[in-house]
């Protein structure tokens, strides 16, 4: 987990490059001529012969299905019409990118939002929702603001509420779009002396360990994620990027099968002109929040087979998802630099599953990172990583419990020597899973998968303004395009 938090990073003088931009009707045009060709092979071969970006679900089309094919001089766009002729599929071209899809799959009915507030009215960030007993969910943003998406199928379901330190909150799932209000209340928290005084720290760790199977899933899964990376230089926003994944998630008892991550649908409002000396960019973004998942990897708890890197205090109790949990904080047994953390576990006294972490690189290993941190520069050019901190909570869902965010946050600063002038850039990376499925037939083909060297702002060819419009996601704080106008100004 350590170097998969700081690979996420890459800072290099910027290359230009060159994009080619697809509408629906002028797709390039294709010459194919072939006979019992796969229908895979097919798309494979329009994929590798047209530049396009295709995506699609192995659950929708007949992939292994076989046919003959001869066209001459036809745009791409009719010929994946031409094999794919069923009424219930889609076919969606945005500039380099191709979604095939069924009609039905993103289909929402139900749009609940609004806003989520204290006892004395004030705004509550990053409050959980979830509709009880279903893997489907969002957070408040950090003006207490949500939006939640939901079929036909949720009508008769419960939403919930739930924040460190407040009482959960329930109400059902009204019959139409509804605009809330929904106000939480603290917990006063018992503190049963017996409990702090004499419960080991150790044994609540050992039990997280013994429990780790039934508290978390036994299946593999496809999650439907939303990803966020904003990007500030002197405090202005010069790149935003979101986008719609899906992950491949395999049982917690089998942490030595990864994570699979599939980019489906992006957008993003960068502004490269606005970067002064050097081009701050992120690598990798959501294949390694893919996998920041420490109830999986364990990486911050002992294992049998190695001495202990970290030592364990418990510094008391709160509640969470209206459960009493252990605070157990931790850090390193050695700071000696290496990639090591120090931070708050919550665990809960009855199952002792992890619930929620907050952590950040220790001191010294914060002074080392930068090697990690940083791809690229120049001898003129020395960058200096100030914080790396992260947090990742879970939410229930039956008896288990589901990966449900991840946010990470650092901050560098930037001297460049050869202009005389320092920056210093912040960046932002939230990883929302909203929806989860069964996922024992689902596979991603290499071709489709993101791989560690992407940069997202690549993979995203255009700003489009509806594009939430399916999908449920953290609700922005503000436009993206009202980010930057305000942003501008404020240079101006």
């Amino acid at each position: 987990m350590s170097k998969a938090f700081l690979n996420s990073i890459l800072l290099f003088i910027l290359m230009q490059c060159s994009v080619h931009l697809y509408s629906q009707e002028t797709t390039p045009l294709l010459s194919l001529s072939y006979k019992n060709i796969k229908l895979s092979d097919l798309i494979d071969t329009i994929r590798v012969k047209s530049g396009l970006k295709i995506a699609y679900d192995v659950n929708v089309i007949p992939i292994d299905s076989v046919l003959d094919i001869n066209v001459k001089d036809e745009a791409c766009i009719n010929i994946l019409r031409q094999i794919l002729p069923e009424p219930d599929i889609e076919i969606i071209i945005k500039q380099n990118q191709a979604v095939i899809r069924a009609k039905t799959i993103a289909k929402k009915a139900l749009k609940i939002h609004g806003e989520v507030v204290d006892y004395r009215s004030r705004p509550m960030p990053l409050v959980n929702i979830s509709v009880k007993d279903k893997p489907t969910g969002t957070v408040t943003n950090n003006s207490g603001e949500f939006v939640l998406l939901l079929s036909d199928d949720n009508l008769n379901d419960t939403i919930c509420f739930s924040c460190i330190g407040y009482r959960t909150k329930c109400m059902p799932v009204l019959q139409a779009d509804s605009s809330l209000i929904v106000k939480l209340t603290e917990i006063s928290i018992p503190l049963p002396e017996v409990m702090i005084k004499f419960k080991n720290v150790n044994e609540i760790i050992n039990q997280f360990r013994i429990n780790r199977a039934r508290n978390y899933p036994e299946e593999k899964m496809l999650a439907t994620a939303f990803f966020r990376e904003a990007v500030k230089e002197d405090g202005n926003y010069v790149n935003v990027a979101e986008a719609v994944i899906e992950i491949i998630k395999f049982p917690y008892n089998q942490p030595y099968k990864l994570e699979y991550v599939k980019f489906v649908k992006g957008r993003k409002y960068r502004d490269v002109e606005n970067m002064k000396d050097v081009k701050f960019r992120i690598e990798g973004g959501p294949f390694y929040f893919s996998r920041i998942d420490i109830a999986r990897y364990m990486d911050i708890f002992p294992h049998d087979d190695a001495p202990p890197l970290y030592k364990y205090k418990l510094e008391g109790l709160d509640y969470e998802y209206d459960r009493m949990v252990f605070l157990v904080a931790f850090e390193p047994v050695d700071d000696n630099g290496e990639l090591l953390y120090k931070g708050v576990m919550r665990i809960d006294t009855e199952t002792y599953a992890l619930i929620s972490a907050d952590f950040e690189l220790s001191k010294k290993a914060l002074k080392e990172s930068r090697k990690y941190f940083i791809k690229k520069e120049s001898g003129k050019i020395k960058a200096k990583p100030v914080f790396a901190r992260y947090s990742i909570n879970y939410r229930p869902y039956k008896d288990i419990w589901l990966l449900n965010k991840i946010k990470g946050e650092m901050k560098v600063k930037v001297n460049d020597r050869n202009k005389n002038t320092k920056h210093t850039f912040e960046a932002v990376s939230e990883l929302l899973m909203s929806d989860y499925t069964g996922a024992d037939n689902i596979k991603f083909k290499p071709s489709e998968q993101f791989k560690a060297s992407y940069i997202l702002t690549d993979q995203i060819k255009e700003y489009d303004p509806d594009f939430w419009s399916k999908f449920n996601v953290i609700k922005p704080d503000e436009d993206i395009e009202n980010v930057f106008k305000s942003s501008h100004k404020k240079d101006k």
